[in-house]
C-alpha cells in the first residue's frame, strides 16, 4: 500500500483535475447564465433523476432556505420545473426541463471528451481508474464524517 508520501504526486493531479472541472462549471455557467451551484444541481438532476428539494440539499450539503432559493431562481430561468411527488403529496419533485437537459448535455459532452482524450493518450485501464475515483470519494465521504 502506497504511503501518504507516494500519494502526493496523486493528489496533485487530482487537485488539478478537481480545478480543471471547476473552470469547465465557471465557463458553462457564464455561457449560459446559471450560477455555479444551479450547474451542481442539474448535474444531480442528471445523474440520479428527479429529486426532492431536501433530497439535493442533503446530497450537496446545502441548507433548505439555500435550496430553495437556488431552485426558485432554476425555474424562473426555466432550467427546471416542480412537480408533485407521487410518493408524498407534501413534497414536490425537481426536473430539468429540456432547456436544463441541453445545459447539461453540453457540460458532460466537454467533460467526456477530455476524460476520452487523457484516456486514449495515457493508456490507463478504465476499470481501474473507475475502482479508484469511487474508492478515493467513498473514502474523502468517510473522512467528512469523522
Amino acid at each position: 500500500m502506497a504511503g501518504r508520501r507516494d500519494a502526493r504526486g496523486v493528489t496533485v493531479a487530482v487537485r488539478a483535475l478537481m480545478l480543471g472541472v471547476d473552470h469547465l462549471r465557471r465557463s458553462l455557467a457564464e455561457r449560459y447564465d446559471v450560477s455555479v451551484p444551479g450547474l451542481i444541481t442539474l448535474a444531480e438532476l442528471r445523474q440520479w433523476g428527479p429529486l426532492t428539494p431536501k433530497s439535493i440539499g442533503d446530497r450537496l450539503g446545502w441548507s433548505t432556505g439555500g435550496v430553495t432559493s437556488l431552485l426558485d431562481r432554476l425555474e424562473h430561468a426555466g432550467h427546471v420545473k416542480r412537480t408533485p411527488n407521487p410518493a408524498d403529496r407534501r413534497s414536490v419533485l425537481i426536473e430539468p426541463t429540456a432547456q436544463g437537459n441541453r445545459i447539461m448535455e453540453q457540460a458532460f459532452t466537454r467533460l467526456d471528451i477530455a476524460i476520452a482524450e487523457a484516456m486514449d493518450t495515457s493508456k490507463v485501464d478504465r476499470e481501474q481508474l473507475i475502482a479508484f475515483l469511487e474508492t478515493t470519494a467513498a473514502n474523502l465521504a468517510e473522512a467528512v464524517d469523522e
